[in-house]
C-alpha cells in the first residue's frame, strides 16, 4: 500500500536510493571478507617460519650470559644467511629473534633481503637495538602470548607475528616472521575505493536523469537494469575468483542453520574430505560424528563457548574424510544472525586443510625436542619423521663419500616405517645424482623411466621422488635429503619448506659429526701414537703428555703436569744450544734437531725433537708442543756401524781400511823425513788347537789379549791392525835400519809367548812374522802386505815362533809367479777358460732371478783348477785385464743366447780393482755392451770388492757411476763386511746392492759376532737404501735366519752349486723353491716374534751342536758352543732385549734363569766330558733337554 502511495518519482528515488546502499553494503562485506581469509592465510605463513627460525640458529645465541663479543662477525654473518636462504625462497620477508635487555629490545638475528645482502646497508648485527620497535611488542613481551601485528618501521609496513620462545638456559625469547602487506593494503583499499566510486557514480547520474525528464524513466530503468545486470556479473566473477582462491588455499566455507542443524557449503569445502557436493553430509549431527574422538569433547565445548558469549570461533581439530584419513582443519566462525529474543539463528565460517602444516609442526616439535646428535641418532629422527609426516614410505639421509665423490653413503633410512642399515651407492644414473649438481629436484611421477639404470629405484618400487642437497658452512654440497615413495606426489610449496628447514639442520649436524671424528682421530693420534707428545705453556711448564712421553721418559703424567720441561735436562748440551732453541722458535714458529735427555731414572737417551710453537690471533704465544722418537738405539747403531768402519769388532783394533789410511800417511812422513818404513804380517803358532778345543769364547778372550800385548810393546805413533782371524798387520814408521825394527819384533814375540790365563785355565802359544822395510820395497800396500806374509810364511816353515825379511833380490816367488803368468796367459789363447753360473733366488718369494758367473780353467792335462790356484797369480797385471774382459764379453754372449730362449736374469760379474781402474775399462766395456745391443743392461751387474775402493775412491765413484747413469748397468760390492766396511765408501759409491761375506754366514748360528755384522751391515744398507744379497747360505735354517733378520736374497750351495752354462735351463725347469723359507715369507710376524724366532733357532742350534759333540768321541769334536752363558746367542739376546724394553721384564727374567740353567747343567756335562767321563755326561743329556724344553714353552707362551 505504501508503495502504491508514492509518485513514480519517490518510487525512483528511493528504489536508486536502496540499490546504491545494497551496492555499496555488499561491496564491502564482501572485502570484508576476501580480507579476513587473505589474512588467516599470511598467518599461518608467519607461524610457520616463525617456528622455523629457532632451529636454524645455534642453541646458546639467546643464553642469558652471551654478549657481543661472543660471536665473531663471520658467525654473525653465518646466522644472517641461514636465515636468508630461508626468506629467499618463500613470500616471507624478515624472519628474525628478539630478546629483552633493561626495558630494551635487541635483535639477535635476522634475515636480510638479496638487495641488503648485496649493497650490506640495512643489515643487523647481533644485539643491535630495535630503537623503532612497535610498543605492542613489549606488551608481547609482557604477556608472553603469541601476537599478530600491523605496523611500519624503517624497513616498510608489515604484518608480523611474534611467538615466544626460551632458550636451553631459560631465557625469554621471540621468534619472528615480517609479511610486507603494503601490495596487499593497497589492493584492498583501490577495491573498496572502485566500489564505492561506482555507487557514487550512478547517484550523480541518476539525478540529473530524473531532472531533465521523468518521461525517460523507462529508458533510464532500462539502463539502469543492464547496469546492474552488468555489476551483478561482476560480482559473481568475483565470487568465482574468491571461490577458486579458497581452493588454491585449502579452504571452504560453510553456512549453519542453528535452529535445524542444517548447513551449506562451497563445493570446495566438501573437495577437501574427498567429497562430491551431493556426497557431503549437511547435518550438524552427521558432522559431529566424524571429528576425531580426542578432539571431539573440546570442538564441543568450544562452540559452546561461542555460542553463550559470542566470542569470535577458531580452533584446530582433526575430521575424518571419505577415505578414512585424518584432515587438519582450521575453523573460524561467527554469529550472523539473531532472532528477536537475541537467540542465535544463523553461523557462518570457513574451513582451511592445515594437515601439511601440523605435520611440518610435529617434525619441527620432534626435531627442537631432539635437541642435538647428542642425544640419539638426529638423522634417524629427520628420516623417521619426515617419512611419517608426509606419508612416504621412504626418507634418506646420504653424505658424499669423502674419498670417492661418485659414491655415496647413507647415514639414516627410514623404509616402511623402520629403520634399516645404512649402505653405499654410486651417484651415477640416480636423481641423487642431480639433486647434488642442482639443488633440488623433484620427480612426481615415473622416476623408474627417467633414471632406467638405478636399481635403488626398483628395489624400492618408486614411483615418485623429491631431494634437497645438503651444504656445509663453506656453501660446499656435501650430501643429500631425499623422499621415495611408490605412488605418485604432488609438488607443494610447503613440503618443499619443510624440506629445505630440514636439509639446513641435518647439514649442521653432518658437519658436526665430521668435526667430532675429526676430535676423535686427534685425541686418538694423541694417545696411541708411538711418539712421545708434550704440550708447555709459554713458561715451558707441561700441561699434558701422552703415553708414549711416559714410557720414554719413565715419568708419570702426574709427576710432571705442572713441572718445568728443564726436568729432562741431561746436562750435555750448553747454554748457547738452548738458546738457539728459543732464537728458531721466536724467528721460524719451529725447531727440529736431536737432543739428548735424561729419563727419571737417570739414564741418558737421544731423541729427535720437533718444537712447534702455538698462537693466538695477535702473535702471542701460548703454548708449545714437543714431538719426539727415541733414538738412542739408532745413535748406538750408528756409534757401532762407524766402529765397524774402521775398527776390528772383536779386538777393537784398526781395520784394514784404517790401516790403509794410516800407511797412506806413514808413506808422506816417511818421504818427508828420509826415514824408512816397517810392514809387518803376524800370525799366531798353534791358535786353532786352542779354538777348537776350547772354544770360539776362549779363542775370542785369547784373541783380544793377544791384540793388548801387541799394542802395548809397540810405541804410540806405530799402528796394529787385525785382518782377519789370528793375523795381525804392524805398520812401524821412523826406521832408520833393520836392526831397530829387529828389537821392536823380539819384544813383540817375547809378549806374546808369555802364558794366557783365561777361565782359570794357562794356554800358551807363539807367533810368525814376516817384515819388509819401505822404500827398499817400493811397491803399493797390498804388495808389500803380500811380500810380508811371504815372509811370515818362511818363518813357519823354518819352525814358528820367529820372523823373516823379505829378500826382493832373492823372491823366488818372483821367478814363479812369470812362469805361472805364462801358462795363464797360454790358457787364455787357446780358450781354456769357462764360466760356470751359480743361481740366484729370493728366498721369500721362491723366484731365481739372477746368477754369478764364475770363472773356471779346465786345463788339459790337470782338468778343472778352482780360480784360487790363478786368480791371485795374475793380481795387478795386465793379464787380469785381459781375462776381464773376456769374461765380460763371454757374459754377454751367454745373456744373448739366454734372451733366445726365453731365460731373464741377472748374471754378476766379478771385477777386479786392478781392471776396473784400467784406462781402457770403461770404452772396453762400452764396446762389449754395444756388440749385443738387444741384451737389457739391466741383466749385468758388475761386482766389485771393497777393498778397491781403498786405494782411489773418487776415481772408483766415478767409474761406478758412469756404469750406472751412462751404461745402465747395476753394481753390487762383494764380500762386504770383511773388514774394509766404511760408512764412508758406501755413502759416496753408488752401488745399488750389498753382497754380505760367506765368512760371516758360514758362523752366523754359532757366532753373536758374526750375526752381530750381519745385523750391523742389512741396517747399514736399509740406512742407504741398498739391496742386500748373502753368499754361501748353505743350510735351510741359514736362510730362514737371514730371512728374519730381513735379508731376502741369496746364493750358496744350499741353494744351487756352480754349474755349467748347458746345466742352467733344465736346472730352472726343476728348480723347487724351499718350502720352509717360501712358508716363512707368506706369514707377517710382528717385531716380537721375529725376535723371539731369532732366540728359539740359535737356542736349538746351540743345544743341537752341544748335544752332538757329548754323542762324540773326543777326537771328532771339531767346536764347542759358546759355553759362557753371557756371550753365547741366546745370552746377547737377552741383554738387548733389556736394553731395548721390547718385552716384559718378568718375562725376560725367568727366560733368563731358565737360559742361566741350561748352562750350568751343559757346563757340568761338559766338565765330566773332559775328565773321560763320558758316559756320565751322556746320561745327563735328558735333564739338559728338559730344562730345553722348558726354555722353549716359555717362548711360546709369551703374550704381548
Amino acid at each position: 500500500m505504501f508503495v502504491k502511495m508514492l509518485s513514480a518519482k519517490q518510487r525512483i528515488v528511493i528504489a536508486v536510493a536502496i540499490y546504491v546502499l545494497w551496492v555499496i553494503g555488499f561491496a564491502y562485506f564482501n572485502f570484508l571478507q576476501e580480507k579476513q581469509h587473505l589474512y588467516a592465510s599470511l598467518d599461518q605463513q608467519l607461524e610457520t617460519a616463525a617456528v622455523t627460525t629457532p632451529l636454524l640458529l645455534p642453541t646458546g645465541l639467546h643464553h642469558k650470559e652471551m654478549s657481543e663479543d661472543d660471536l665473531t662477525p663471520k658467525q654473525d654473518y653465518n646466522n644472517t644467511l641461514k636465515l636468508s636462504e630461508y626468506t629467499d625462497k618463500t613470500d616471507i620477508i624478515y624472519i628474525y629473534t628478539l630478546i629483552l635487555r633493561n626495558d630494551k629490545i635487541f635483535f639477535t638475528t635476522s634475515s636480510a633481503t638479496p638487495e641488503e645482502r648485496e649493497t650490506g646497508e640495512g643489515l643487523t648485527s647481533f644485539l643491535d637495538h630495535y630503537d623503532d620497535v612497535d610498543p605492542r611488542v613489549y606488551d608481547i613481551f609482557n604477556s608472553g602470548s603469541k601476537g599478530f601485528l600491523e605496523y611500519s618501521d624503517q624497513w616498510g609496513t608489515f604484518r608480523s607475528v611474534f611467538i615466544p620462545q626460551f632458550s636451553k638456559d631459560g631465557t625469554f625469547y621471540l621468534s619472528a616472521a615480517d609479511l610486507s602487506i603494503a601490495h596487499i593494503q593497497t589492493s584492498l583499499n583501490q577495491q573498496l575505493i572502485y566500489s564505492l566510486t561506482i555507487a557514487g557514480f550512478f547517484l550523480l547520474f541518476i539525478y540529473p536523469i530524473y531532472r531533465v525528464s521523468i518521461n525517460s524513466f523507462r529508458t533510464t530503468a532500462t539502463d539502469l537494469e543492464n547496469e546492474v545486470q552488468k555489476r551483478t556479473l561482476d560480482l559473481k566473477l568475483s565470487a568465482e575468483r574468491h571461490k577458486l582462491a579458497m581452493k588454491a588455499a585449502n579452504q571452504g566455507w560453510y553456512d549453519l542453520n542453528l535452529q535445524t542443524g542444517k548447513f551449506l557449503v562451497s563445493d570446495s569445502y566438501s573437495q577437501l574430505f574427498g567429497f562430491e557436493p551431493s556426497e557431503f553430509p549437511t547435518s550438524s549431527m552427521e558432522w559431529q560424528k566424524s571429528i576425531h574422538p580426542d578432539d571431539k569433547e573440546f570442538v564441543l565445548k568450544a562452540n559452546k563457548q561461542h555460542l553463550e558469549t559470542h566470542e569470535p570461533f577458531e580452533i584446530d581439530y582433526r575430521w575424518q574424510a571419505k577415505d578414512g584419513h585424518w584432515v587438519w582443519i582450521h575453523s573460524v566462525g561467527k554469529i550472523i544472525e539473531w532472532d528477536k529474543n537475541d537467540r542465535p539463528l544463523r553461523m557462518i565460517g570457513v574451513h582451511t586443510d592445515i594437515t601439511e602444516r601440523k605435520h611440518s609442526e610435529e617434525v619441527l616439535r620432534v626435531l627442537a625436542e631432539s635437541g642435538t646428535s647428542n642425544e640419539g641418532n638426529i638423522f634417524e629422527i629427520i628420516v623417521r619423521q619426515l617419512a611419517l609426516s608426509q606419508n612416504v614410505r621412504h626418507a634418506l639421509i646420504a653424505a658424499v663419500n669423502s674419498d670417492d665423490s661418485s659414491m655415496a653413503d647413507t647415514l639414516a633410512i627410514s623404509s616402511d616405517g623402520a629403520i634399516i642399515d645404512n649402505f653405499s651407492y654410486l651417484l651415477k644414473g640416480t636423481p641423487c645424482e642431480n639433486v647434488l649438481k642442482e639443488g633440488s629436484c623433484i620427480y612426481p611421477d615415473s622416476i623408474q623411466k627417467l633414471f632406467p639404470d638405478d636399481h635403488l629405484l626398483v628395489n624400492m618400487s618408486a614411483q615418485c621422488y623429491v631431494g634437497v642437497s645438503l651444504k656445509n658452512s663453506q656453501d660446499e654440497v656435501v650430501g643429500l635429503l631425499a623422499l621415495i615413495d611408490d605412488k605418485p606426489m604432488s609438488e607443494h610449496s610447503h613440503p618443499m619448506t619443510l624440506l629445505n628447514s630440514l636439509a639446513s639442520r641435518a647439514s649442521i649436524e653432518l658437519e658436526r659429526t665430521i668435526s667430532n671424528e675429526k676430535l676423535e682421530l686427534s685425541a686418538r693420534v694423541f694417545t696411541d701414537t708411538h711418539e712421545g707428545i708434550s704440550i708447555t705453556d709459554a713458561a715451558g711448564k707441561f700441561i699434558d703428555v701422552n703415553p708414549a712421553f711416559c714410557t720414554i721418559t719413565g715419568y708419570s703424567r702426574e709427576e710432571v703436569i705442572g713441572k718445568n720441561s728443564s726436568i729432562l735436562n741431561s746436562g750435555k748440551h750448553s747454554s748457547h744450544f738452548f738458546e738457539n732453541i728459543k732464537k728458531a722458535l721466536r724467528e721460524q714458529g719451529h725447531w727440529q734437531g736431536e737432543i739428548w735427555n735424561r729419563k727419571k731414572n737417570g739414564e741418558l737417551f737421544a731423541e729427535m725433537l720437533t718444537i712447534s710453537s702455538l698462537k693466538n690471533t695477535k702473535g702471542k704465544t701460548l703454548n708449545y708442543i714437543g714431538l719426539f722418537t727415541d733414538i738412542t738405539e739408532s745413535k748406538q747403531q750408528q756409534q757401532k756401524l762407524e766402529l765397524m768402519a774402521h775398527y776390528d769388532t772383536l779386538t777393537q783394533l784398526p781395520n784394514r781400511s784404517l790401516f790403509a789410511d794410516r800407511f797412506a800417511q806413514a808413506v808422506a812422513h816417511s818421504r818427508r823425513s828420509e826415514s824408512m818404513l816397517a810392514i809387518c804380517f803376524l800370525d799366531l803358532d798353534d791358535f786353532k788347537p786352542v779354538n777348537d778345543n776350547y772354544g770360539h769364547d776362549v779363542g775370542d778372550m785369547l784373541l783380544i789379549e793377544v791384540a793388548k800385548r801387541i799394542k802395548a810393546t809397540i810405541r804410540e805413533e806405530d799402528t796394529v791392525s787385525r785382518q782377519g782371524g789370528d793375523e795381525f798387520a804392524l805398520l812401524l814408521g821412523d826406521i832408520d835400519s833393520f836392526a831397530q825394527c829387529e828389537q821392536l819384533l823380539v819384544r813383540v814375540h817375547h809378549a806374546l809367548v808369555q802364558p794366557y790365563l783365561i777361565d782359570g785355565y794357562p794356554h800358551k802359544i807363539s807367533a810368525s812374522s814376516g817384515i819388509t822395510l819401505y822404500p827398499l820395497d817400493d811397491s803399493d800396500l797390498d804388495t808389500l802386505l803380500r811380500h810380508a806374509d811371504q815372509s811370515m810364511y818362511q818363518a813357519k816353515l823354518a819352525g814358528k815362533n820367529r820372523y823373516r825379511l823379505f829378500n826382493a833380490l832373492d823372491d823366488q816367488y818372483t821367478i814363479k809367479k812369470h812362469n805361472q803368468l805364462q801358462e795363464i796367459e797360454h790358457a787364455l789363447l787357446n780358450n781354456e777358460f769357462v764360466l760356470f753360473y751359480q743361481p740366484k733366488v729370493n728366498m721369500k718369494t721362491g723366484v731365481a732371478f739372477g746368477a754369478e758367473a764364475l770363472i773356471r780353467w779346465i786345463h788339459p792335462e790337470k782338468g778343472l783348477i778352482p780360480p784360487l790356484e790363478f786368480l791371485p797369480v795374475i793380481d795387478g797385471s795386465d793379464l787380469e785385464i785381459k781375462i776381464g774382459g773376456w769374461v765380460i764379453n763371454e757374459a754377454l754372449k751367454q745373456l744373448e743366447k739366454w734372451r733366445l730362449q726365453g731365460i731373464h736374469l741377472e748374471v754378476s760379474i766379478n771385477i777386479s780393482s786392478h781392471h776396473l781402474q784400467s784406462a781402457s775399462f770403461l770404452g772396453e766395456l762400452e764396446n762389449a755392451m754395444s756388440t749385443y745391443p738387444k741384451v737389457d743392461s739391466q741383466h749385468l751387474q758388475l761386482e766389485i770388492l771393497e777393498s778397491s775402493a781403498l786405494s782411489n775412491i773418487n776415481h772408483i765413484s766415478n767409474i761406478i757411476k758412469a756404469c750406472r747413469s751412462t751404461l745402465g748397468i747395476n753394481v753390487a760390492l762383494d764380500d762386504f763386511g770383511t773388514g774394509y766396511s766404511s760408512l764412508t765408501h758406501l755413502k759416496n759409491l753408488s752401488a745399488g746392492t750389498i753382497k754380505i761375506d760367506r765368512t760371516f754366514v758360514r758362523d752366523i748360528l754359532d757366532d753373536p759376532n758374526d750375526y752381530a755384522i750381519i745385523d750391523g751391515v742389512i741396517g747399514l744398507a736399509n740406512s742407504f737404501n741398498r739391496k742386500i744379497i748373502a753368499e754361501g747360505v748353505e743350510t735351510d735354517i741359514q736362510g730362514l735366519m737371514l730371512l728374519i733378520m730381513g735379508c731376502y736374497e741369496a746364493q750358496g750351495f744350499g741353494i744351487a752349486k756352480p754349474m755349467p752354462t748347458d746345466d742352467i735351463p733344465a736346472w730352472l725347469n726343476d728348480y723347487i723353491p724351499n718350502e720352509k723359507w717360501i712358508s716363512y715369507g707368506n706369514q707377517e710376524r710382528t717385531l716380537h716374534e721375529k725376535k723371539i724366532e731369532l732366540f728359539k733357532i740359535t737356542s736349538n742350534q746351540w743345544i743341537s751342536r752341544f748335544i752332538t759333540n757329548i754323542q762324540s768321541s773326543p777326537e771328532d769334536v771339531e767346536l764347542w758352543p759358546i759355553m759362557a752363558n753371557t756371550k753365547c746367542h741366546c745370552g746377547s739376546w737377552i741383554r738387548k732385549a733389556r736394553q731395548e724394553h721390547l718385552f716384559k721384564q718378568n718375562w725376560l727374567d725367568k727366560l733368563n734363569a731358565v737360559h742361566d740353567e741350561v748352562h750350568h747343567i751343559a757346563y757340568e756335562l761338559l766338565l765330566s766330558y773332559q775328565e773321560g767321563e763320558v758316559e756320565t755326561a751322556r746320561n745327563g743329556l735328558d735333564k739338559l733337554q728338559i730344562v730345553s724344553g722348558k726354555m722353549n714353552k716359555l717362548l711360546e707362551q709369551y703374550d704381548d
